[in-house]
């Protein structure tokens, strides 16, 4: 094994793997781990209770988090694309001995069956795996996203002897991988985003099991094993922090971390001289990196709206750890917050699906109530190629629930429960789990108030006159026109919402929207060849739809093509947009302009190495028109028909056109 001493992480690390290369056993190693504390010290690392367990109304706990919370129980996890499939090691390890608890495989792809080594450390080798298997498989399962849920089930549980059998699981699943994970070694201590999910999710969970235990099952020996985990965390992400990815700029992971640092500081009853130091650094990062990474007008600089999810849940929860600690909450987070919920509306659909673009890895902060819709496992397997064979092993009629990932369902929640002054349809979970956390909730006053724009684009509008317009297409000679038939207004003039920072607009009527994705200049980290792709809905049936991500390191072939510019709708020159590089960058550079917005008409000019384009949506007659300008002979129909992949590691049987 080959390893690169890059950081003060890297050597502790080391001499983690030479404790356990010798003595081949967690609690000796952890005698030689720079990553764990003496008992008499875990007094600075126990933690409080910041949710009060008696304000959570129990008709909340709706029948998605109880599906979840009964999975938990056996082990059943659906991870990207798995289907619900159950995790068990063939070794009973129960700390109680009666309830029969077998072990979880914490890394192992349980699609493939590759087993990571003990001790694995390099992440370019994680990523490099056979063709087929996917590191992202184990760390969704170490993320615990299925904790919170199962936390809330347990509340839920009005069955005594059912509910002490669900806090001894709990129990069990953490000595399980604490003592299969020591810390700093192996594919789960990798990442420092994966820790800092990872321990969120286990302070918010113990936080909501800890007052349902009567028994003293999470006694004292694990309140301290808790705090040791925080410790371990803390300690572990604050040593490997992942700045930069972006050259000079960070991203998602950094701001991950940074999010796990004030949620764990945040839960500590009290703070010694190194967390302190750890929360203080944590609050000022948080501030500058809300203010970077988020547009003011709402978005986020990567370039898709899973991503954008996925930081807009963890802006929010730093937002509430900060309020808890009595914080002053500078107006420009307040801002992107309420923006973030805005532009996540903006991309509803007509029958409460979501628009989404760019790459999504199905990631998630913390999960409270998991969004989908309940089938069988025979409607399941008949849907999705990637079940092919589960009713074998599960049958036929057994609930099967399928979780929507476009959904932002939970972000707009979790923003009601920070921000007094948004509109609440109805009381939500994540709305009450997120007001709990940060103890009360915060009023903002827009600064904007034309719901019908993007919060800047009231003064921004650029209404580019019909001559200036003539004259500018004139250039391209060569036009093509599409009328959507469908697509009717009715005679009514349609509401157009523009994002142009992170690149797009949707249009919309009662019945019907459309969202044009033109992109950003800006070097994105998660954004596919998309630019000038549009797409519909008319009466809750979609058209032209994004095809989705699939995949990353699993199948690379595979993960360009759906990234392709051949399996969007776009004006196709026989090239790729930009060329690729990798499973994520590229190596050429294009760029984007809106050259008209009206109340009826948005035009954007796309320019890279190969070719320029204009492609202009515009109201007429009562008409949709697409009218595509170019400069030499190009395509308006997607060139690559894929089965859509409406989630990470989910791929749709039949294709669709």
């Amino acid at each position: 094994m080959k390893l690169k001493i890059k950081n003060k992480g890297d050597l502790i690390r080391l001499r983690n793997i030479i404790a356990y290369k010798v003595f081949k056993n967690s609690t000796k190693i952890n005698k030689f781990v720079g990553y764990r504390i003496p008992r008499r010290k875990c007094d600075n690392y126990l933690v409080k209770s910041l949710i009060d367990i008696t304000q959570i109304d129990a008709s909340l706990i709706v029948d998605e988090v109880n599906y979840y919370g009964k999975m938990t129980m056996e082990n059943r996890f659906d991870l990207l694309g798995s289907g619900w499939v159950r995790y068990r090691c063939d070794i009973k390890d129960d700390f109680r001995g009666q309830y029969e608890y077998r072990g979880i495989p914490w890394n192992v792809d349980i699609k493939t069956g590759y087993r990571w080594a003990a001790d694995y450390l390099d992440e370019n080798d994680c990523i490099h795996s056979p063709e087929g298997v996917d590191i992202k498989n184990v760390w969704e399962l170490g993320r615990m996203n299925y904790l919170v849920p199962f936390s809330l089930h347990v509340l839920s549980e009005t069955d005594r002897e059912l509910q002490m059998a669900a806090l001894i699981h709990y129990r069990n699943v953490i000595e399980d991988f604490t003592k299969n994970n020591p810390v700093g070694i192996g594919v789960n201590w990798v990442l420092p985003m994966e820790a800092s999910i990872r321990i969120s999710n286990i302070l918010i969970s113990y936080d909501v099991l800890k007052q349902t235990d009567d028994k003293d099952i999470l006694d004292t020996e694990f309140t301290i094993l808790i705090g040791q985990l925080v410790y371990s965390h803390i300690k572990f992400i604050w040593n490997n922090l992942e700045k930069n990815i972006f050259g000079g700029k960070n991203g998602n992971h950094y701001y991950s971390d940074i999010v796990g640092l004030l949620v764990a500081t945040g839960y500590l009853q009290n703070k010694n001289v190194f967390t302190k130091k750890v929360y203080n650094y944590a609050r000022e990062e948080f501030f500058k990196e809300t203010k970077e990474q988020f547009y003011s007008e709402g978005g986020h600089f990567e370039g898709s709206t899973g991503y954008f999810k996925l930081v807009a849940e963890m802006a929010v929860f730093g937002t509430a750890m900060l309020i808890r600690n009595g914080e002053v909450i500078p107006g420009f987070v307040m801002e992107r917050l309420y923006n973030n919920k805005n532009l996540a509306v903006s991309l509803r659909k007509t029958n409460h699906s979501y628009y989404s673009f760019g790459d999504c890895d199905s990631g998630r902060f913390v999960k409270v109530v998991p969004h989908g819709r309940f089938l069988s496992n025979s409607e399941a397997e008949s849907k999705y190629l990637n079940l092919d064979g589960y009713t074998k092993i599960y049958g036929k009629a057994e609930k099967y629930f399928l979780e929507d990932d476009s959904s932002m369902d939970s972000l707009i929640r979790y923003t009601d429960g920070l921000i007094a002054n948004t509109k609440n349809d109805t009381p939500s979970l994540e709305a009450v789990m997120v007001y709990q956390l940060a103890g009360k909730r915060l009023n903002y006053q827009k600064k904007y108030t034309n719901g019908n724009m993007g919060a800047e684009q009231n003064d921004k509008k650029v209404q580019i006159s019909l001559n200036l317009e003539q004259s500018v297409l004139e250039k391209y000679p060569i036009k093509k026109s599409t009328e959507l038939i469908d697509f009717k207004t009715q005679n009514k003039l349609l509401d157009f919402t523009l994002f142009s920072k992170m690149g797009f607009c949707v249009i919309r009527s009662d019945k019907a929207s459309l969202l044009f994705r033109f992109g950003t200049n800006e070097r994105s980290g998660h954004g596919h060849n998309d630019t000038l792709h549009y797409e519909y809905e008319v009466d809750g049936i979609s058209h032209q739809k994004d095809p989705g991500t699939f995949t990353y390191t699993g199948y690379p072939e595979k993960r360009n093509a759906y990234r392709s510019a051949k399996a969007h709708n776009v004006p196709y020159y026989g090239q790729e947009q930009r060329e690729f590089q990798g499973i994520f960058g590229y190596r050429t550079a294009d760029n984007r302009e809106i050259v008209e917005f009206t109340k009826s008409a948005i035009a954007v000019r796309y320019r890279n190495m190969y070719f320029e384009h204009i492609r202009r949506i515009v109201i007429r007659d009562n008409k949709v028109l697409v009218e595509d300008y170019g400069k030499r002979d190009f395509d308006i129909h997607r060139k690559m028909q894929l089965r859509k992949s409406p989630a990470y590691g989910v791929i749709d049987r039949n294709i669709e056109t």
